[in-house]
């Protein structure tokens, strides 16, 4: 003879109280796999502070971090401005000779940087690289200035 069949009312709910256990493991396998990928992909700390200040210096055909860095009277000349906005930082006086270029390794800081062009306030020609996006996707439209009654833009 075959061991006996039960139907669900006889199982007294065993079956909902299975589902229900079910349930709470693949949540807490989600809420584990949440938490172990912020733990490796941590967001950056920004620091309200300029940890370093740098004047009277040139720059040529080199990579310059700004996150944390203040810039008095400097000239920089084809440089890489290096931007992840960690932390604040100053330019004060000083000369900027293009081409320039930004690098980024900030999602936050490319996304940014694409609005910015996207809305015709970063010029086209000034490129954004990054390690994780595609970089110059996002081009300016063109931008029409309307006049009020005035006649003053």
């Amino acid at each position: 003879m075959g061991k006996p069949q039960l139907d669900v009312a006889q199982q007294g709910g065993t079956l909902p109280k299975l589902r229900a256990i079910y349930a709470l493991l693949a949540l807490g396998f989600v809420i584990s796999g949440l938490t172990l990928w912020a733990a490796w992909n941590p967001v950056p700390d920004f620091s309200d502070k300029i940890t370093e200040i740098i004047s009277d210096r040139t720059f040529v055909n080199q990579e310059v971090p700004i996150d944390g860095k203040e810039y008095i009277n400097c000239t920089f000349k084809s440089v890489t401005f290096v931007w992840n906005g960690t932390a604040s930082f100053q330019f004060r006086g000083g000369t900027i000779i293009a081409p320039v270029r930004v690098h980024t390794n900030n999602d936050a800081v490319w996304t940014t940087f694409a609005l910015l062009r996207g809305m015709g306030i970063v010029r086209p020609d000034i490129p954004l690289t990054t390690d994780n996006q595609p970089t110059n996707s996002v081009q300016p439209p063109n931008i029409i200035r309307e006049t009020n009654n005035t006649g003053q833009k």
